[in-house]
């Protein structure tokens, strides 16, 4: 998988260095690659790639989409990696794990790449152990959630179920309290109980949650807002709600 950017390349390289295979610098037409980047943070990235024996490559501009696959619009700022994708968490082995005050996510049809990489550099930001997303009808982990969590990716865990009302259920026996978050809900945010083990479930930008799982949470919660707006897009409801799980535990 190749990714892209400044951050999100050094936020693999520093973390986990030997899933990266190959460090491609995209170099202008009057700086031979035999010279020292004139960008001193690539530079940085170059010498931490010779350090971990990582092969280094230059292409010109033109050649990027057809060596890689990026975008041609995506904004690389001069450099790319070829990296093994982070491996993947069960729910089962975190389960398996102990600890209290524990908080994950489930995101239940988020499909926008931006938004889903927004909603996990904060999740980052605010101690969410791990986010669940459904195996169908969601945004994957690719290049352009890289880039839009800022490399974030590489300090959560993410774990893909077939069955989001299955992994519900056993998040519930693992002493999990699950909250689950729509604009018609009767609740507020802030009148919620939201220490211990919790679950915040938050749907997608057009459909929700779907009816089912929103069955399956223990309480259905809102975000109290201005009605001069009718609804908030996910990655900013998404900052607010672990915004207030983390200042409740705190």
């Amino acid at each position: 998988m190749w990714i892209y950017g400044i951050n999100t390349v050094q936020s693999v390289l520093t973390k986990r260095p030997k899933g990266v295979k190959e460090i491609l610098v995209v170099r202008s037409k009057d700086h031979a690659s035999d010279k020292k980047d004139p960008n001193s943070k690539i530079e940085e990235l170059l010498s931490l790639a010779q350090k971990h024996s990582i092969r280094v490559a230059s292409a010109p501009a033109s050649d990027v989409y057809e060596r890689t696959g990026v975008k041609e619009t995506a904004n690389h700022q001069r450099i790319l990696a070829f990296v093994e994708p982070r491996p993947s968490r069960s729910l089962k082995d975190l389960m398996g794990l102990e600890g209290k005050n524990r908080v994950f996510l489930i995101l239940d049809g988020v499909t926008d790449p931006n938004n889903l990489g927004a909603i996990i550099r904060t999740a980052v930001g605010f101690g969410v152990e791990a986010i669940i997303l459904p195996k169908d009808r969601s945004a994957q982990i690719k290049d352009d959630v890289y880039k839009t969590s800022g490399g974030a990716v590489e300090d959560i865990d993410i774990c893909v179920e077939v069955n989001l009302v299955r992994a519900v259920e056993e998040l519930k026996k693992n002493s999990f309290w699950i909250y689950g978050f729509e604009e018609d809900a009767k609740k507020n945010i802030n009148e919620a109980d939201l220490k211990g083990n919790v679950c915040c479930v938050m749907g997608g930008e057009d459909s929700g949650i779907r009816k089912l799982l929103a069955e399956n949470c223990d309480m259905m919660l809102k975000i109290p807002i201005s009605n001069k707006v009718q609804s908030l897009n996910v990655s900013v409801s998404a900052g607010i709600v672990l915004y207030e799980v983390r200042r409740q535990k705190l």
